[in-house]
């Protein structure tokens, strides 16, 4: 268990300072919110992310007890998550009780348990708002808990009881009562899966078996650092115990394995205190604790997570249980095993909408969708199920040879088949669901699966039947009732089953399509060309064909429309099916018989219709609906069952009305009904039973010889055609007619039809077609007419077909007719059968292949049908195919269609016409009072406003609005504001309000209520649709109106009175101001009185303006009255009578007016006397008279002068020339005053592009005024600033000389250097800085580089001039410099060796390199690196070499015999000089001596320091001992004085030093003591011969490419 994240702001609880107790914390059932109840008795609400979305506060149970009169000891919310029980110390939780209330749980709906401090445990019923006691002890309820399952539960006393109780012990056979006593009181308590775990004070975990015995004990008495258990939690699943103590959670986890609790390592949390309460998420995913200090902790309980597919995140929160979670939408599912298995891997199957997961002994499924979840036994089979999720209530599982059904949300298997061929397309699961269509009050659910070859009852368990077939099936499906079954072999033929007959049919022979119309018992099929219906399934050869041109595709059904999908080529055409008899099926599946007959009343006679009839009659007599199978029979034209069945409904009616009840339990209802069933058995047993009508019935059916048998023939065979026929030929008709009985009788006509048919065979035996023709055709046997006509009279054929659908159409068989007269090509009586028949689609078919002046007055007839059927498209053809499209037009007026009746109207008429139809038809609807349906019809024609003229005319002000809002938007303010005042003048005021609203006119309104001195409405208006004021000037206005007394009580109830004062006042009412104030705010009056005084004053009124400032107590405001208008008289004098203070202010009114009229010296002579001599600065500012401001700032207000400043330099720098004269001046005047500081900034700012020499000037101006006034600091930073200038400007002497007045050397330098004075800054370096010299050479090496002088830079850096020489191409230059220069051999003048270059150590010299010449002097600088170590020697002894003594004539055949054969290796330079230092320093330790060297430690002295600079140097270091001691000017520029001439003199002495160095070097002749016998000249040395060689050949080989 890791802690989760802490939610921070809104959604955290925070930890106190101190003891801020969290009381108790619930979770609700479907883990969306999180309360938590803290000390101060405040509920916070939290989702399940812990932000905080709500807050509430408890009441105690009696207000005058106050709120710290009670403790909320506990919650808990409802199992719907929707309400929330708080139960509190002060004896309540929803009503009073008669103890506090300790703890709290809510385990069932309805149903609340607490638990009270004298002991007692109740039920609290939140439906009744009623409270009982489940049981009583003598102890303090010190905890309660319930099981897993919430259906028991568990109280911890303060004696150490543990008891238990059942609401159910779902078959467990547990005790209730006392469990077990335990050691301390429980407090901490819980009731775990498998065991009751319970702590307390005693730091003892103690783990209790089912029946109290102690399974295990934890021991934590000798850790001294734990302290008491406070509180213990279970997981959801019964499989995690968690304990609360101090800084510490300790977790319990059951392992089913060894049956016992293992302890996992505790979480302790520093600081964390007392756990005071604990709650755990339903779903097991949250744990909370609350502390002592008021602080919640949230942990996240994950034994791990997965991420599947990306799309579902999987927490596993325990063994037994998972959290689903859709990461797209958020939904969660918890899955878990009510068993406690552990849940291995979770699969989502079936378009990610199924949950399928394995544990040892069960199968878990889920639907994500509907959260529906089951567990079911299962044993492993390796992972071998396939799985189907076709049907979305039940899951097939298919393993080992069986199909198992698992419902969604059941734990039972719904049922299994065995079957070695798993197809989903041949299997079928239907779920049927059967009421009592009486009473409606049973509902059973009864699944039937379907799997060829039997189907199965699921509820039953039982097989309803078997099927054998010679073909295999490739598609079956049920019904909607599950008593019908489809299916189709490899033959394509189409197979009817019964299921309750277990008969077959075959319905078609071929079959490319099938299926049921959803929600009917209706069937689609296709053969071949060919689409079939069968609306009534019970009579499978009525079928309905119509021609097909392509394939069915599907079948739709909505909207009250069901329609056949037909893919004809490229385009798709549906079929209409008629709904009224697909009704039929639907009504008949839900026992609604009347509405089944309703639906057939509406349909002509047919084949189909008949059928239907007599299905419904059947359905009917089974019901005991008799009246229903009375009007049956009627329709069948059956007349004699008809009559029975009145006569019966007659006596069924009198007995109910005599009896009550339905009267079809009467007995002679019954026998009735029997006999009608021609169950005469059953109709003598029901009449013996009552004795006298038995003998009755004896008496009236004792029938005789061969009549008796002909009527039991009859009755038995269910027919009376073929005993009717054997009678015929023994016996006469008359005898038969006479001897059946009364209820069946058959009328004469049957008789003589019988006879006719019988004699036409017998003509036909005997071989006389003529007559057997006449006896067929006078019986109406046409069937056999036509076929013996064909043979014998073709010519006959016709006639007889016609014939024959006459006497269909006498027979009400239209439908059959219609063939027939096709057959008889009688175009107009099939048309006009096919009307009757109501076969519309066929009459259509005929009409279609007729001729225009025969079809047209047939369609109106059929587009009316269609028009009925709301086909309003097909009806609209119809209409136009018979040249009526006034009726369409019409036909869609009436529907309300205008937009299609305007558009056909369009098409068929003129525009005026449509228009004149439209507006008279209009004014008809109005004229009835079809205001809509005008509406409509002068929309359709774009007339408007004829609508609105018309709503407007009847006072129908909503509808008109409606319309202008539509049409007429920018009309609609102005609508209303005249709706408005209409209805004003009518005093119809509250409508009025409406439309002044409307129009957003509110003031109009409360003007309206005004006039009419209604102003409690007026005020509420405005208040409700005014600004934030508007009310309150309403209720002005009312008080005004009201005045006096009155208006005070007014405005005091509206508290508006001092805002009404002030409202008066303002608004120049300031009678009614003081009148208010006299009467209620006395306190008011002073500020009435200024503010009419300020009004006197705005219109002039000088004299009264200054009365009422007085007595306003403001005459500093009469003074500037005064003052504004310059009368300073008068101004003065109320200043001195009335506010001394305000005289200043009158001279500073007399200075300003000065300073307009340029008067300045007065002007200031008055500021000074009122002592405000800032203004006086203030106006020569603004005047532009800077001088003047500066003076006057400078003598009376010192501190702003440095401001004044920089405002003027400011102002200067914007005003260009003009400004450069005045800052010129400025700073002359600062200069003749001794200001420096200021004149040097004032020369420094001068700026003027166009006027470089002024510029220059000021520069140097201002750098001598710092030098010669200024500190050192402030005249190096005034030379710094001013020296880049000069240089910029090209003026580099100038400015080297301001450096160097400051010692500023190298800045010096940097500006000769600038100018390209390099004589200049060698001087300077040489002079002045020594050090700089190096630096001064190697710029002056760059500059020659840059600027190409090569010969100048020979003499400079001999190794960069052939450098350039090379990169140039001027290889002769580079040649001759090199000839000169390279050290190949010791530097020689002539032929003569001048120097050697010799070191006691191989690597003590590198890189020698020539530099020009020393002064004067005929030798050449040489320049070399000697490697310096860091480290001081530890000898003071040193060896060295005596030259003295050195051995010439040996090292010089040393050093050839070292050079032999290795001078034309030589490629480099460098390498050069590398073999000519090992060819001497080898030879060198064989022919010179060493000697020992002492080291001697001795201070070198300068060899220019004479008396003079040792006499300075002292001098300098005594003045700045002085200056230190005494820092005051004086002493300062002493030592300055001593500094510069030190300097001096230092510079003097090394400038005599080295001219004397330089004149004895030219007249000292130096001795060659060294033989030069064998020096010779480079050109002459191998060597020297073989690198010019070298050198030319390269210039050789590069000429031609140059050319090139």
């Amino acid at each position: 268990m890791d802690p989760g994240p802490v939610e921070t702001g809104s959604g955290c609880v925070f930890f106190q300072d101190g003891a801020a107790k969290v009381t108790c914390m619930a979770w609700s059932y479907n883990n969306a919110k999180f309360a938590v109840c803290t000390v101060d008795r405040v509920v916070l609400l939290y989702d399940e992310h812990g932000e905080r979305r709500d807050k509430f506060s408890t009441k105690p149970a009696d207000a005058k007890y106050g709120r710290k009169s009670y403790m909320v000891k506990g919650m808990a919310f409802s199992p719907d998550s929707t309400k929330i029980a708080i139960g509190q110390t002060d004896n309540i939780i929803y009503y009073i009780i008669p103890s506090a209330v300790t703890c709290l749980l809510w385990p069932a709906e309805n149903i609340i348990v607490f638990g009270l401090a004298e002991g007692k445990v109740r039920l609290a019923n939140t439906k009744t708002n009623k409270s009982s006691t489940i049981y009583g002890t003598d102890s303090f309820v010190v905890s309660l808990t319930s099981n897993v399952s919430g259906k028991g539960i568990l109280s911890g006393h303060a004696d150490g009881t543990i008891v238990r109780y059942f609401f159910d012990d779902e078959g467990s056979g547990e005790s209730q009562g006392k469990l077990v006593t335990h050691p301390c009181p429980p407090y901490a308590l819980t009731w775990a899966s498998s065991s009751v775990v319970a702590a307390g004070c005693d730091k003892k975990i103690i783990a209790y078996g089912k029946e109290g015995h102690i399974i295990q004990t934890f021991d934590y008495s000798r850790d001294p650092l734990e302290k008491e258990f406070t509180t213990a939690v279970t997981s959801p699943g019964g499989q995690s115990v968690v304990i609360g103590s101090y800084d510490r959670l300790r977790v319990l986890n059951w392992s089913p394995r060894r049956s016992a609790w293992e302890e996992a390592k505790p979480k302790e949390i520093a600081h964390l205190y007392t756990i005071t309460a604990l709650a755990w998420k339903r779903d097991g995913s949250r744990l909370c604790a609350g502390t002592l200090c008021g602080g919640v902790e949230q942990f996240d309980c994950c034994l791990r997570r997965s991420i599947y597919k990306n799309k579902f995140e999987m927490t596993y929160v325990g063994p037994s249980q998972v959290i689903v979670k859709n990461l797209s939408t958020g939904t969660r599912v918890v899955l878990k095993s009510h068993y406690g298995y552990e849940i291995d891997e979770v699969k989502i199957l079936g378009k990610e909408r199924y949950l399928v997961a394995h544990t040892s002994d069960t199968l878990l499924l889920g639907d994500l969708n509907s959260n529906k979840l089951s567990e079911v036994a299962w044993q492993g089979s390796g992972g071998n199920e396939k799985f189907f999720f076709d049907n979305e209530n039940v899951c097939m599982i298919f393993n080992a040879g069986e199909l198992t059904l698992v419902e969604y949300g059941s734990n039972e298997i719904l049922g299994s088949v065995r079957t070695e061929f798993m197809n989903p397309h041949l299997i079928r699961l239907r779920w049927l669901h059967w009421s009592d269509v009486k009473n409606l009050t049973s509902l059973t659910d009864i699944a039937i699966l379907f799997s060829f070859p039997f189907p199965v009852d699921l509820v039953g368990g039982y097989n309803i039947g078997t099927i054998s077939h010679d073909s295999k099936i490739d598609w079956l499906e049920l019904n909607e009732t599950g008593h019908k079954l489809l299916f189709r072999d490899k033959k394509m033929r189409l197979q009817l089953y019964d299921i309750e007959s277990s008969t077959k049919t075959t319905i078609l022979n071929y079959c490319s399509y099938v299926q049921w119309v959803p929600g009917s018992d209706v069937v689609v099929a296709q053969n071949r060309n060919s689409l079939c219906i069968w609306y009534n399934n019970d009579a499978p050869e009525r079928v309905t064909m119509f021609p097909l041109k392509g394939d069915i595709v599907n079948l739709e059904r909505s909207n009250g429309k069901t329609e056949v999908i037909v893919a004809e080529g490229v385009n798709t055409v549906s079929y209409m099916l008629d709904e009224g008899l697909i009704e039929f099926g639907t009504a008949i599946d839900d026992g609604d018989y009347s509405r089944a007959a309703a639906f057939l009343e509406t349909l002509e006679m047919s084949t189909e219709t008949e059928a239907m009839w007599k299905t419904l009659s059947r359905l009917a007599l089974e019901a005991k609906q008799l009246h229903i199978a009375e009007r049956c029979f009627s329709a069948l034209g059956h007349v004699s069952k008809a009559r029975f069945l009145h006569e019966t409904n007659e006596i069924a009616d009198q007995v109910a009305k005599e009896y009550g009840g339905d009267g079809t339990d009467y007995y002679q209802v019954r026998a009735r009904l029997a006999m009608l069933e021609k169950n005469y058995k059953l109709a003598e047993m029901i009449f013996l039973e009552q004795v006298r009508e038995g003998l009755l019935l004896a008496e009236k059916f004792t029938l005789g010889g061969g009549a008796h048998s002909l009527a039991m023939g009859f009755a038995r065979g269910g027919g009376g055609g073929t005993a009717k026929s054997m009678y015929l030929g023994r016996q006469s008709a008359t005898i038969m007619y006479v001897s059946f009985p009364e209820e069946l009788w058959l009328p004469t006509a049957m008789v003589c039809h019988v006879a006719l048919w019988r004699a036409g065979d017998l003509f036909e035996t005997i071989r006389n077609p003529q007559k057997a023709l006449e006896c067929y055709r006078k019986g109406c046997a046409f069937l056999k007419a036509v076929e013996l006509a064909r043979v014998a009279f073709p010519a006959e054929v016709l006639k007889l077909e016609e014939a024959w659908g006459d006497h269909l159409v006498q027979q009400k068989q239209l439908d059959a007719a219609i063939n027939h007269y096709i057959e008889a090509r009688c175009s107009v009586k099939a048309i006009e059968a096919a009307l009757g028949a109501r076969q519309w689609k066929k009459a259509i078919y005929i009409l279609d292949s007729q001729e225009e002046r025969v079809a047209v007055k047939y369609y109106p007839r059929i587009a009316q049908h269609y028009a009925a059927l709301q086909e309003y498209q097909i009806a609209e053809e119809l209409y136009i195919k018979g040249d009526r499209p006034k009726d369409a037009i019409d036909m869609y007026t009436q529907a309300g269609l205008w937009e299609q009746a305007h558009k056909l109207a369009t098409k068929c008429m003129r525009q005026e016409d449509v228009s004149v139809l439209y507006i008279t038809q209009a004014q008809e609807m109005e004229k009835q009072g079809k205001y809509k349906e005008a509406e409509r019809l002068y929309i359709t024609v774009e007339e408007p406003d004829l609508a609105i003229t018309m709503y407007k005319k009847c006072k129908m002000y909503d509808e008109m609005i409606r319309l202008v809002a539509k049409y007429h938007k920018d009309l609609l303010s102005d609508t209303h504001l005249h709706l408005g005042k209409e209805l004003a003048t009518e005093g119809r005021w509250q409508e009025a309000e409406y439309h002044y609203l409307e129009a957003k006119d509110w003031k109009v309104t409360v003007n309206m209520y005004r006039v009419n001195d209604m102003w409690e409405e007026a005020y509420r208006v405005a208040k409700a649709h005014g600004g934030a004021n508007s009310y309150k000037h309403v209720a002005y206005l009312w008080a005004k109106s009201l005045g006096g007394e009155a208006a005070v009580k007014l405005l005091n109830k509206f508290g508006l009175l001092e805002m009404a004062i002030d409202h008066a006042a303002d608004n120049g009412v300031f009678d009614f101001a003081f009148e208010l104030a006299r009467l209620s705010l006395k306190q008011k009056t002073p500020e009435i009185h200024l503010k009419y005084a300020m009004f006197l004053e705005d219109e002039g009124k000088f004299e009264e303006a200054e009365a009422e400032f007085i007595k306003a107590g403001k005459p500093k405001e009469a003074v500037l009255m005064f003052v504004h208008n310059q009368n300073w008289d008068a101004a003065q004098r109320v200043a001195e009578a009335h506010d001394p203070d305000s005289v200043a202010d009158v001279l500073v009114g007399q200075a300003r007016f000065a300073f307009e009229q340029k008067e300045f010296q007065k002007a200031e002579a008055f500021l000074l006397r009122a002592q405000r001599p800032e203004l006086a600065v203030k106006y020569y500012k603004e005047a532009g008279m800077w001088s003047d401001a500066l003076r006057t700032c400078k003598e009376y207000v010192p501190s702003r002068l440095e401001v004044l400043q920089e405002e003027y330099d400011k102002e200067t720098a914007k005003k260009g020339t003009r400004g450069v004269e005045g800052m010129l001046e400025q700073a002359r005047q600062w200069e003749q005053a001794g200001e420096y500081a200021r004149a040097v900034d004032c020369y420094l700012k001068v700026q003027d592009p166009s006027n470089s020499l002024l510029v220059e000037k000021c520069w140097l101006k201002a750098a001598e005024l710092a030098i010669k006034f200024l500190g050192q600091p402030r005249s190096v930073e005034v030379t710094r600033l001013v020296g880049p200038q000069l240089v910029a400007v090209k003026k580099y002497s100038a400015a080297a000389e301001l450096y160097l007045n400051l010692d500023l050397i190298r800045e010096a330098i940097d500006a000769f250097i600038e100018g390209e004075e390099w004589n200049k800054a060698k001087r300077v370096a040489k002079e002045l800085d020594p050090r700089s010299e190096e630096y001064v050479d190697q710029r002056y090496k760059e500059y020659l580089k840059h600027q190409g002088k090569v010969d100048s830079l020979v003499g400079v850096d001999v190794m960069a001039a052939l450098d350039m020489y090379a990169e140039r191409e001027q290889w002769e230059k580079c040649l001759e410099t090199a000839a000169k220069q390279v050290p190949l051999q010791p530097w020689a003048l002539g032929e003569t060796i001048l120097d050697l270059v010799l070191s006691g150590a191989q690597d003590l010299v590198q890189e020698v390199n020539i530099a020009g010449p020393l002064g004067n002097s005929d030798h050449n600088i040489i320049k070399f690196k000697i490697p310096v170590a860091g480290k001081t020697p530890q000898q003071p002894n040193t060896v060295a070499f005596n030259f003295r003594k050195w051995n010439y004539t040996k090292m010089r055949a040393l050093v050839k015999q070292k050079l032999k054969g290795s001078v034309p290796k030589i490629k480099s330079l460098q390498a050069a000089w590398k073999l000519f230092k090992d060819a001497i320093l080898e030879p060198q330790l064989n022919c010179t001596p060493q000697i020992k060297q002492h080291s001697k430690r001795t201070k070198k002295v300068p060899p220019w320091l004479n008396n003079k600079v040792k006499e300075a140097v002292s001098y300098k270091k005594a003045s700045i001992k002085k200056w230190k001691l005494i820092p005051n000017e004086e002493n300062r520029k002493e030592h300055k004085h001593w500094q510069m001439k030190c300097k001096n003199t230092i510079r003097k002495a090394k400038k005599e030093f080295e001219e004397q160095l330089a004149k004895d070097s030219k007249s000292n002749s130096k001795k060659k003591n060294v033989s030069t016998s064998e020096a010779g000249s480079l050109l002459n040395n191998q060597w020297g011969h073989w690198m010019i060689e070298r050198l030319k050949e390269h210039s050789r080989m590069t000429r031609p490419l140059q050319k090139n």
